[in-house]
C-alpha cells in the first residue's frame, strides 16, 4: 500500500508555502469543526493546544505521523465519519 501510494504521490506545491491565506471569516459558518492531530512528531501542536479547550471545534489526536490515511485509516475512517450530521 504505501508503494503505491508513494508511486502516485507528487511534490508539494510550492505555492502553498508561498502564498498568503485570504481569510473571509467563512469559517464561522462552519457548524462542525474538527482537528486531527498526528503525535508522531507532534509538529503541530500549537494548533492543538489552541483548539482542544474551544467548544467549537472537536479535536483528536493519532499516533502516528502526518500519513494518517496510511497507518490509521480504520481510526480515521472513524473519525471523519463522526463529522457527517
Amino acid at each position: 500500500m504505501i508503494a503505491l501510494w508513494e508511486a502516485k504521490s507528487t511534490p508539494q506545491p510550492l505555492a502553498t508555502v508561498t502564498q498568503p491565506v485570504q481569510l473571509t471569516g467563512g469559517i464561522n459558518r462552519v457548524e462542525r469543526k474538527m482537528y486531527i492531530l498526528a503525535t508522531e512528531p507532534a509538529r503541530f501542536t500549537r494548533f492543538y493546544d489552541k483548539l482542544k479547550d474551544d467548544l467549537g471545534w472537536t479535536v483528536h489526536t493519532l499516533p502516528c505521523t502526518h500519513f494518517i490515511q496510511l497507518e490509521m485509516p480504520d481510526e480515521l475512517t472513524a473519525i471523519l465519519l463522526e463529522a457527517i450530521p
